[in-house]
């Protein structure tokens, strides 16, 4: 076991992934099996290792690389990154929903009980489509404070507000020049059995 604050934080050593048997009990709050199998393996190599894309360097456990992850694996093809989590899309939403991270005792309270999940297209997709986009918008994507303790508490919560807003505002102006005439219903994805999700 790594013992580290977060799951990307310097493991200060060789790491390597094992395989254990779970021998407690199985609780559907906390159960949630990641499928694999020659299918998937084959879904990987397709994704990932088909193109022409190269890595000049591989990222470091410096907090500038895990404050943004969009940015830290920008070499990834964008469309593959995307391609991926949307075909186990219910495996990643449960993550959060049903994850450590979501104590329903309180977020029944300040989230809607129940709403409904869809996603965008990849081919209707800026940021897929439009590298340029992109760029701009990837200083913006901060997703942890980048530094700790509570004296900086406040200050990296405004500034991770003020990114937010900037991202927002920068993506509205360029879906506004882009489609002018607002979103089709056309651009949301309909690939495969994920595409629309009933969180309740």
């Amino acid at each position: 076991i790594i013992a580290t604050v977060r799951p990307n934080d310097d493991p200060s050593g060789p790491l390597y992934y094992r395989l254990r048997k779970v021998t407690g009990t199985l609780v559907h709050k906390t159960h949630m099996p990641y499928p694999l199998g020659a299918a998937r393996m084959a879904r990987f190599d397709e994704l990932f290792l088909s193109g022409s894309w190269s890595v000049a360097q591989l990222p470091d456990y410096s907090r500038a690389n895990t404050i943004n992850p969009v940015a830290t694996f920008n070499a990834i093809p964008t469309e593959a990154r995307y391609q991926f989590m949307l075909d186990t899309a219910h495996y990643f939403v449960s993550t959060f929903i049903r994850g450590p991270v979501c104590a329903g005792q309180i977020a029944t309270n300040v989230i809607e009980d129940q709403f409904f999940v869809m996603f965008q297209d990849p081919a209707a997709d800026l940021s897929v489509t439009d590298p340029a986009y992109l760029a701009k918008i990837l200083p913006h994507l901060i997703l942890v404070p980048e530094t700790e303790g509570l004296i900086s508490m406040y200050p990296d919560w405004k500034h991770r507000v003020e990114a937010m807003n900037e991202y927002n505002h920068l993506r509205g102006e360029a879906y506004k020049r882009a489609e002018p005439k607002g979103r089709s219903l056309d651009d949301i994805w309909y690939g495969n059995d994920n595409a629309a999700l009933t969180v309740f």
